[in-house]
C-alpha cells in the first residue's frame, strides 16, 4: 500500500483538491483508494494535510497510523511549522513547491516550482501537484490524469509529467 500526504494551508484548498484529483485518477485505473481530506477545524492559514492511500488490492484498514511514501508541501513556508519527514517511510520522498532549495536538504527532499508550471501551462496548481505526485512516485499513469481533466490541459499535464520524471532519474 502506498500512502501520500498533501500539505498546505487551511482555507487555501489546493492540497485537498490535489489529493482528490489524485484519488480520482486512481479510481479511473480501478485501483482501491482512500482519500481523507482535512477535517479538523483550524485557524485560517495554519498547516493542514490531506491523505491518500492507494493499493493494488482492497484497502482493509481505516487506521490513521500512516507511513508515507511521499509528502508534498504545496506551501514551502509550512516547512518551518511541521516536521517534514514525520511518518515518512524509509526511502520515502518529500516534494516541496519552490523554485530552488533554500538550504541544504537530505537527498530524498526534492524542490520543484509547481506554481511556475501551473502558470506556464495554464493548468490548476492542484492538477500540477497531483500529476507531480503520481509521476514522482510512479503510482499511476499519465492517461488517468488526462482523462480526468479538461481536454485543453492535456499538453500541460504531459509537460509536467515529463519534467518530474526527469527530476527523479
Amino acid at each position: 500500500m502506498k500512502e501520500l500526504r498533501f500539505i498546505g494551508r487551511c482555507g487555501l484548498d489546493v492540497h485537498p483538491e490535489a489529493a482528490r484529483l489524485f484519488s480520482l485518477a486512481a479510481m479511473f485505473e480501478n485501483k482501491p483508494v482512500q482519500f481523507r481530506p482535512p477535517w479538523n477545524p483550524r485557524r485560517p492559514g495554519s498547516p493542514e494535510a490531506a491523505v491518500v492511500r492507494i493499493d493494488e488490492q482492497e484497502i482493509l484498514t481505516y487506521s490513521q497510523d500512516y507511513r508515507f511514501d511521499l509528502t508534498l508541501f504545496l506551501d514551502p513556508a509550512v516547512l518551518g511549522l511541521l516536521k517534514a519527514d514525520a511518518g515518512l517511510k524509509n526511502g520515502g520522498l518529500v516534494l516541496i513547491n519552490e523554485a530552488s532549495p533554500r538550504s541544504a536538504r537530505p537527498t530524498n527532499w526534492l524542490s520543484l516550482d509547481l506554481d511556475g508550471r501551473s502558470e506556464a501551462y495554464k493548468v490548476s496548481l492542484a492538477t500540477v501537484a497531483a500529476v507531480a505526485a503520481a509521476a514522482l512516485g510512479r503510482f499511476l499513469s499519465i492517461s488517468s490524469f488526462i482523462r480526468t481533466s479538461e481536454p485543453a490541459f492535456g499538453e500541460g499535464i504531459e509537460k509536467v509529467w515529463n519534467e518530474v520524471r526527469e527530476l527523479r532519474s
